[in-house]
């Protein structure tokens, strides 16, 4: 066996269950960060008592799933049209 050949066969995932659904599956990825950005995760992550990184995914989470800045303004221009007719 060759080393590639070897190389693409430690790549197989291993399972012993069910394959776990897409979302469910975390992904270990380095990123980098501004060392003030690490500092407050690392305090903000001790006052809530989660893993720094659960933080990150939390917080990274709650920003996808939020409308669009497009989307906002358009809702606050339909309640300020609202106000201004009433």
């Amino acid at each position: 066996m060759s080393k590639k050949e070897k190389d693409i066969g430690e790549l197989r995932v291993k399972s012993k269950g069910p394959i776990a659904p897409e979302d469910e599956v975390k992904v270990k990825k380095t990123i980098r960060l501004d060392y003030p950005v690490f500092e407050w995760l690392l305090k903000e992550s001790e006052a809530v008592g989660l893993p720094y990184q659960s933080l990150i995914n939390s917080l990274l989470t709650k920003a996808m799933k939020q409308k669009s800045l497009e989307e906002r303004l358009l809702d606050l221009e339909t309640k300020m049209a609202k106000l201004e007719v009433g």
